[in-house]
């Protein structure tokens, strides 16, 4: 299991199954918080700092990570207060066959749709369809998502990126870059000002690459995916 490996999948399930935006928002941040713990997985993470991370309330925080456990992405363990944070465990299945698929469409569409309302869905979807990212922050939000999600997945792109900044992790500064401004509505606010009828996120994650600010460097031993050379700091 790896950070690609678990992008990729996010992305097929959505196929099969839809995702509201603060899904995304905690899944992403909970591949964070895995990947800087060196992907130890089960672990341990507050609610506090998953909340001001994706700017949401516990309470909805807790509908949320009951959601994408009954899409089957995450488990987890409730936590006690002043004794332990909640337990995350990402899940990831390497081979899932068409049947299954219908299957867990079938089962998460039972147990999530009960008390919402299809006509409800459907307008909702055919006016979100006609904004663009300037109109609304969830139209700019997946817009963000379906673009970092797919750099990130571009090893290419990875690579050319590691030989323009030896000894810089890309995918965590990308993601820092990500989780830390872009996904903020703050950020999406500046953006609306500006004359472009369209992102380029491409051109502005790699911008976002010659900032300090969104620099994490690889660790003393790792290596950089470019050459396979180790990094070694003086």
């Amino acid at each position: 299991m790896n950070y690609i490996e678990l992008i990729n999948q996010f992305w097929q399930t959505r196929r099969i199954v839809s995702f509201s935006s603060k899904e995304a928002d905690l899944y992403f941040v909970l591949l964070h918080e895995c990947n800087i713990r060196n992907w130890q997985n089960p672990f341990e993470c507050s609610n506090r700092s998953i909340v001001a991370a994706i700017g949401i309330s516990e309470k909805t925080l807790i509908d949320v990570r009951n959601r994408l456990k009954q899409k089957g992405l995450i488990d987890f363990k409730s936590g006690k207060r002043k004794e332990h944070s909640p337990v995350y465990t990402l899940l990831y299945c390497k081979k899932v066959s068409l049947n299954d698929r219908s299957n867990v469409s079938k089962s998460v569409s039972k147990k999530v749709s009960k008390n919402v309302n299809p006509l409800k869905i459907q307008t909702e979807t055919v006016a979100l369809s006609s904004l663009s990212w300037k109109d609304d922050f969830s139209v700019y939000r997946n817009e963000l998502q379906t673009a970092f999600s797919g750099l990130m997945a571009d090893e290419e792109f990875i690579k050319e990126r590691e030989k323009f900044h030896p000894g810089l992790d890309i995918p965590l500064s990308m993601e820092k870059a990500y989780v830390e401004y872009w996904s903020k509505e703050s950020s999406w606010t500046k953006l609306r000002s500006s004359r472009y009828a369209a992102l380029d996120w491409e051109k502005i994650f790699i911008m976002t690459l010659d900032q300090k600010q969104n620099h994490v460097w690889l660790k003393k031993g790792e290596k950089d995916a470019a050459d396979g050379k180790e990094i070694v700091y003086v």
